[in-house]
C-alpha cells in the first residue's frame, strides 16, 4: 500500500504527543489529536471469493482513498491485513474526528470496481482522543481498537468513540 506500518505510525503519534506537551496544551478535559482504527467489514469474504490479488487491489485503492481524505499534517497507516489508522491532528473538539470517521463511510457508499469486480465495501471505526482516552501511543491506539470492535458488533458500518471519561457524539 506505501503506507506507513504500525511502528511508524506508533512512533509518529508519540512524536506529536510529545510535541503536544512541550507547547503546554494538555487540557485534561479537551481533546487535541485523535486516532482513527479502521478495519474494513466482511474482508476476509473478499480474498477468499475473488482471490488475494483482488483483496490486494481493493487494500491499495483504500490506502489511496485515505491518504487523499486527510490533509498533508495527518498520517494514514496499514496496521496489518485490512486494518488502518489515521493520526488527525489539530483536534479542538470530538466532532473534528466524527467528521472524519463519516467522510470515510461515504468513500465506501458505492460500489466500488477494481480488477473487474464490484466491491461494495464498509468500515467499522473506533475513535481515540489524546489526552481524555490516553497520554501515549499504546494506549491510544488500545482504546481506538476497542471502540472500533463496539463498532462492529453494533453491525459495522459506522464509528464509536472510546468510553475513557468523556461524553460524545456516537
Amino acid at each position: 500500500t506505501g503506507l506507513p506500518n504500525r511502528l511508524l505510525f506508533s512512533a509518529r503519534l508519540e512524536h506529536s504527543i510529545q510535541r503536544l506537551r512541550r507547547a503546554h496544551r494538555s487540557i485534561p478535559d479537551q481533546p487535541l489529536l485523535a486516532v482513527l482504527f479502521v478495519d474494513l467489514d466482511h474482508f476476509k469474504n473478499v480474498n477468499d471469493t475473488l482471490g488475494h490479488t483482488a483483496g490486494d487491489e481493493l487494500l491499495q485503492w483504500v490506502a489511496q482513498q485515505l491518504t487523499m481524505l486527510v490533509r498533508t499534517e495527518d498520517t494514514v497507516a496499514r496496521m496489518g491485513g485490512d486494518e488502518f489508522t489515521l493520526l488527525i491532528e489539530a483536534v479542538t473538539e470530538p466532532d473534528n474526528a466524527a467528521t472524519v470517521a463519516r467522510k470515510v463511510i461515504e468513500l465506501f457508499a458505492e460500489p466500488r470496481h477494481i480488477g473487474g469486480h464490484e466491491f461494495f465495501i464498509t468500515a467499522s471505526m473506533g475513535i481515540s482522543l489524546y489526552p481524555v482516552d490516553g497520554v501515549n501511543a499504546d494506549t491510544l491506539i488500545k482504546h481506538a481498537d476497542a471502540a472500533m470492535y463496539q463498532a462492529k458488533n453494533a453491525g459495522g458500518n459506522g464509528y464509536r468513540f472510546a468510553d475513557c471519561g468523556m461524553s460524545r457524539p456516537t
